[in-house]
């Protein structure tokens, strides 16, 4: 993860792999919140590239496939910006704003 000096603070900013997943050797593009209900990716992924990635993980993960259907209703491009230090918080932006990063989600 790179950083960026804002008002003389580093800031981490998030870059290509940094919203990866590692499991048993695999490696997914996406990473899940907390809930389960979102999956992120960085950049802004074409709708059914990110969907075919989310299926492939939860495939993976749950391979009972007991999981809901996914659809493209809930896949939004957008920009988001660290809140914190250690890159584990984040919040939406626009792309002008300092330390921005593209992001794509998917929620159920």
């Amino acid at each position: 993860m790179k950083t960026i000096t804002i008002d003389q603070i580093n800031w981490p900013v998030a870059e290509q792999g940094d919203f990866n997943t590692e499991d048993c050797g695999a490696v997914f593009t996406v990473t899940e919140d907390e809930d389960g209900e979102r999956f992120y990716a960085y950049g802004h992924v074409p709708e059914v590239q990110m969907l075919a990635e989310v299926t492939r993980y939860l495939n993976h993960m749950i391979p009972s496939g007991d999981f809901d259907d996914i659809d493209g209703t809930g896949v939004e491009h957008v920009y988001a910006k660290f809140v914190d230090h250690n890159a584990e918080r984040f919040s939406w932006c626009t792309a002008e704003t300092s330390g921005a990063f593209p992001l794509t989600v998917v929620s159920f």
